[in-house]
């Protein structure tokens, strides 16, 4: 789709110390009566479909006839976001500034700008120009005396290149603003995942269950402190192990007590993971580093879905719960 012209980027400035130029940059640059009449001409010729409708470009003209005006005439532009879109610059303009000079000035201000070196003689080579220059693709060189065509090509396709380029910078401008806006939202998403993260770790390190959080495949994901910290329920269990072991695998090989506890529960967690139950619960018994007998409860609750689907495996140690339940079933006999 072919993007409208930004009137505004349509600038040019004619920086020349002969009036005469300024006047045939005119002449050549704006919409002449001859140009009317040749419509007027063909619209009686030619029906509707056959008209051609030409695209004009409207320029703004601005005129300075020294090398030091055309500078302030650029920095007064860029003061006022309104840069040109080219300048067509005289080489020799006496007693001021030469061409090349008031380019080097140009740029300082306005290193977008595009050039259009206008010459009649051969003050400088081509390498010259390069060497005071540099090697850019925004300085051309246009021969007097002027071609028409070529002088309406030239400021057509550099118009529209500059509009072109400062099209790319606001979008790349806007772009930057975007990358900006999400880094700051994803530090931030990430600075409350952390405190998420350091809420839950800290609230899981209050228990005094051992819990661990599995994922779908029943591997650890994560543990709280009573977990790391281990005890009797680690000889059946292995509550030693960390994050990224198969608890499932851990459970099986438990399996050296009479009721099979460890079966048991491997059983429990693939079918709540499964989900057919919501939750299990268990009970079991080994013992202590003394060989005195202990007690726990299992419980294993589900949260999430689908392939974020993950257990909760909570060991509470219930040994007083049961040796007082043991003294009151005792004393009751």
């Amino acid at each position: 789709m072919d993007l409208p012209v930004n009137q505004d980027i349509n600038r040019i400035l004619i920086i020349d110390d002969n009036s005469a130029i300024h006047r045939d940059f005119r002449k050549i640059l704006s919409s002449s009566a001859e140009d009317d009449a040749l419509q007027e001409l063909e619209g009686l010729l030619f029906d509707d479909e056959q008209k051609t409708q030409p695209v004009r470009m409207n320029y703004e003209i601005d005129s300075a006839y020294q090398g030091q005006e055309g500078v302030e005439k650029v920095q007064e532009s860029k003061r006022a976001g309104r840069p040109y879109a080219i300048a067509f610059v005289d080489m020799r303009m006496p007693p001021g500034w030469d061409g090349l000079k008031t380019i080097e000035e140009i740029w300082k201000h306005d290193p977008d700008l595009h050039v259009v070196i206008c010459t009649a003689f051969s003050d400088y080579s081509w390498q010259e120009i390069v060497e005071r220059l540099g090697s850019t693709d925004k300085l051309l060189i246009l021969k007097k005396p002027f071609d028409i065509a070529e002088v309406s090509q030239v400021a057509a396709a550099l118009s529209r290149k500059r509009w072109l380029e400062e099209r790319m910078r606001m979008k790349m401008d806007e772009l930057k603003e975007e990358v900006v806006e999400k880094n700051r939202s994803l530090r931030q998403m990430l600075l409350r995942l952390r405190r998420s993260e350091s809420f839950l770790e800290s609230t899981l390190d209050s228990l005094s269950a051992a819990i661990c959080i599995l994922d779908h495949a029943g591997r650890i994901k994560a543990v709280n402190a009573s977990w790391r910290a281990g005890g009797a329920a680690c000889r059946l269990f292995g509550l030693r192990f960390g994050p990224g072991t198969d608890y499932l695998a851990v459970c099986r090989a438990a399996d050296k007590d009479r009721d099979k506890s460890g079966t048991k529960l491997a059983q429990a967690i693939e079918a709540v993971l499964a989900g057919q139950r919501d939750s299990a619960w268990l009970e079991y018994q080994t013992a202590a580093d003394d060989d005195s007998p202990r007690f726990f409860a299992v419980r294993v609750t589900r949260f999430g879905n689908g392939a974020d689907r993950h257990v909760v495996v909570a060991h509470e140690d219930t040994t007083e719960q049961k040796q007082l339940q043991m003294h009151l079933s005792h004393a009751q006999k």
